[in-house]
């Protein structure tokens, strides 16, 4: 554990100004998402812009990948209420921009990530007050 953290630690110093606040590995395992926001302290009904990053199971950052977003409210049965949009912005850096939430509970963001023909799905889950 000592090594990844100072692995991390260096990964985002060197590749960026990125602080993760959280990482999440894809459901199988060929993914990892390192996201620099608290989502659960977003502010109902604003605009945010979410910075993450996103390496290969080895560690190697994940440039020029097609990255797709969904989400919503699972327990409402609902989706998100904006279209956000994804960009790289350096390699293996990515900035979502354009979402927003309208009401606390339990979101979700499934993010679909795709390079060389390997797909794989994230979820961030995060409750909102």
């Amino acid at each position: 554990m000592k090594f990844f953290t100072i692995w991390l630690i260096a990964f985002l110093s060197a590749s960026s100004n990125l602080y993760a606040t959280e990482q999440f590995i894809s459901a199988g395992g060929n993914y990892v998402v390192y996201l620099e926001n608290d989502l659960s302290e977003s502010k109902i009904g604003h605009y945010l812009s979410v910075e993450l990053a996103v390496t290969d199971s080895s560690g190697e950052r994940l440039s020029k990948a097609n990255i797709t977003i969904d989400g919503g409210m699972p327990g409402h049965g609902h989706g998100l209420p904006t279209s956000p949009i994804i960009s790289e912005v350096e390699d293996g850096i990515y900035v979502i921009n354009g979402l927003k939430f309208t009401m606390p509970g339990l979101w979700q963001i499934v993010l679909s990530i795709e390079k060389s023909g390997m797909t794989d799905v994230t979820v961030l889950k995060f409750s909102l007050q």
